[in-house]
């Protein structure tokens, strides 16, 4: 599933190159993102339905919130499917079966639209857990992701420029205890998903990416020879181009990262 990390255990359906529809995963992804998208929607339409008897603010913080997850979930979805089926109310069975794809540059457009909206109507912060919510700096930070992605240059140097004029967040200054559990809520996190016995919502099979030195059996922990490759020399320069480079020493004089992500 990525080039960062190679399995020890077994054949995938992407290393194997029969990755399809019917995989189990494409299909729990596909379900779930119109799950997320039409509870949103529903949230939408049920606050404006209801603007009497709530207050601003609170209508805001949700408007805010349902707009920011289908921004999210709309990215996700043209990000693997390209044109897909793109609604904004609360479809009824019949209605469903009418639809047909809209284009993935007018999704996309719809997207910046809701983060701009999220943006403007959620808080800056939350507190002590305000990265575990979406917020002003989420919204931003997401839409210059998602504009990095499709190549809209401008779009993701505006949102980025803006999200880091917030003043909240800043680069944790040692990368090597940065994701350590000790390391709660530092200020470079701007969007997270906190793991949690009690909402179960944990890594399963934990042993599978401990190394076996350490109790484990590291099945699906080995780097990748790009990711080892992909970190750059001390000048700056990637590894096929810097003279400060010694295959023989591979960890010598590389970006620190190198040496705190990957076990020499």
């Amino acid at each position: 599933w990525t080039d960062d990390e190679m399995s020890r255990a077994t054949v995938t359906a992407i290393t194997g190159g029969t990755l399809n529809g019917q995989d189990g995963t494409v299909n729990s992804w596909w379900t779930n993102l119109y799950k997320g998208i039409a509870r949103a929607n529903t949230i939408l339409a049920n606050l404006e339905e209801n603007k009497a008897q709530l207050p601003q603010a609170t209508i805001d913080k949700y408007a805010g919130e349902a707009k920011f997850v289908r921004a999210a979930h709309y990215a996700r979805l043209i990000t693997y499917w390209g044109d897909v089926i793109y609604y904004t109310n609360i479809l009824d069975l019949e209605e469903s079966f009418t639809l047909s794809k809209t284009d993935k540059k007018t999704i996309l457009k719809a997207i910046y639209d809701d983060y701009d909206f999220a943006a403007s109507k959620l808080p800056l912060s939350y507190g002590s857990t305000s990265n575990l919510r979406a917020t002003k700096g989420a919204a931003l930070a997401m839409k210059a992701r998602v504009a990095l992605f499709y190549g809209d240059w401008a779009v993701a140097r505006d949102a980025a420029k803006a999200c880091m004029d917030l003043g909240v967040y800043e680069l944790y200054p040692d990368y090597a205890t940065l994701f350590l559990s000790k390391t709660k809520n530092p200020k470079e996190l701007i969007f997270g998903i906190a793991r949690s016995t009690l909402l179960n919502v944990t890594i399963s099979d934990t042993k599978n990416w401990i190394s076996r030195l350490s109790g484990g059996w590291g099945g699906v922990s080995a780097p990748s020879w790009q990711l080892l490759c992909s970190y750059l020399c001390t000048d700056g320069l990637p590894i096929d181009e810097s003279p400060l480079f010694d295959p023989r020493n591979p960890f010598k004089n590389r970006d620190p990262r190198c040496t705190a992500s990957i076990v020499e």
